[in-house]
């Protein structure tokens, strides 16, 4: 998954939801993370937005 038109333009808000079979898992592997901390990050919920926060990352990170 890659957020539209990277390098995406101010204010762009995405959302993505993955689901799978009761009992599989998700495996995330973050390549490249540009989040600028004032105002953009990567949230990762378990269940729906709203739902119990797995991770919140701002900043950058490259694998």
């Amino acid at each position: 998954i890659t957020t539209p038109g990277f390098p995406y333009n101010a204010s762009l808000f995405c959302d993505f939801l993955l689901s799978v079979e009761e009992g599989k898992k998700v495996e995330v592997e973050i390549i490249l993370l540009e989040a600028n901390s004032c105002c953009d990050s990567l949230v990762l919920y378990d269940g729906y937005m709203g739902g119990n926060v797995i991770a919140n990352l701002t900043g950058e990170l490259s694998n």
